[in-house]
């Protein structure tokens, strides 16, 4: 910034010097002596430093190259992220795989926990640099924020008590006798609002715990929930009876996890996808991913963009 005031007055000082040659060719004057000239000059140069220049604020990316760390909010969610309850260390195989993708950046990354339905206006306050393990839980905020390319998807099902029988199909599930339960600023709750309108939905405000939503649902206090089975089935292993999933055990969605960055960073979108990409492509992402579901059964992995002919 100080060379670019260095070069603002410059440019103005030789205004000053040609208006004034022009003015006193036009009048039929003689120019003033040089000394009286230099008097004019830095009277002009004091007035143009007593004009405040109002600085252009710095990028998130300038930011996080400066201090080579990404402020990454990371909403909890067993088991993706987790505290453990004995020792207060934070865990989970997502907090694994940002770390390891940021890493290819050689950046570090620092947590901040953030709430379902505030991430967008986190990442415009600037509380974070990027959301990471985002997806459009709220499918209407694409208009705020941009997406990386996924690093893995997961399923959404519907879960019911375990004696539940009232619908059989999806299209079951769009009536005023559904009574869902989800989370605000959450697939949980936005989904539902979205494709099942008819039903009812009973709202949780501020939670990230999956176990209580399906503890409602075995309470009775709803009927339904829509979530990723990856969180519900420690639940229905701990809970035999109680619990079971509907529609045959077909998903009712797919949803891709991957950073998000507010409009406008371009900067730090690149890196973070072109991380993710390299993630992928070097095999990280399987390695984790492997440890966690083997199987695939809960997870699904990133097709790959090329073909290896044998």
């Amino acid at each position: 910034m100080n060379r670019a005031i260095a070069h603002t007055h410059t440019v103005i000082l030789r205004l000053v010097r040609r208006i004034h040659s022009s003015v006193c060719a036009g009048f039929g004057m003689d120019p003033l002596p040089s000394q009286r000239m230099t008097g004019v000059i830095l009277i002009c140069a004091l007035l143009i430093l007593s004009v405040p220049v109002q600085a252009q604020e710095s990028s998130t990316y300038d930011r996080v190259m400066e201090t080579g760390k990404i402020r990454c909010g990371g909403v909890f969610w067993p088991p993706y992220l987790y505290k453990d309850p004995n020792t207060g260390e934070v865990k989970g195989f997502s907090k694994d795989i940002w770390e390891a993708i940021i890493a290819l950046a050689d950046l570090e990354m620092e947590l901040v926990e953030v709430q379902p339905g505030y991430t967008v206006s986190d990442l415009k306050a600037k509380k974070v640099d990027a959301i990471c393990g985002d997806g459009p839980w709220i499918i209407s905020k694409i208009k705020y924020i941009d997406f990386t390319r996924p690093y893995s998807y997961q399923a959404l099902h519907v879960y019911g008590r375990a004696d539940e029988t009232r619908y059989p199909t999806r299209a079951d599930l769009n009536t005023e006798s559904a009574h869902f339960v989800g989370i605000d600023g959450d697939s949980t709750y936005d989904f539902v609002n979205r494709f099942f309108p008819k039903a009812k939905i009973r709202n949780l405000i501020d939670m990230t715990d999956p176990t209580l939503l399906l503890s409602e649902v075995a309470a009775g206090k709803a009927d339904l929930v829509v979530m990723d089975p990856l969180a519900a089935d420690p639940y229905i292993k701990n809970n035999p009876g109680e619990i079971k999933r509907l529609l045959g055990g077909e998903p009712v969605a797919i949803y891709p996890a991957m950073f998000s960055v507010a409009k406008g960073e371009n900067e730090l979108f690149r890196v973070l996808d072109s991380a993710t990409e390299a993630a992928l492509n070097l095999g990280i992402i399987d390695d984790i991913l492997n440890k966690v579901d083997p199987d695939q059964t809960f997870i699904f992995r990133v097709a790959k963009p090329y073909e290896v002919k044998e």
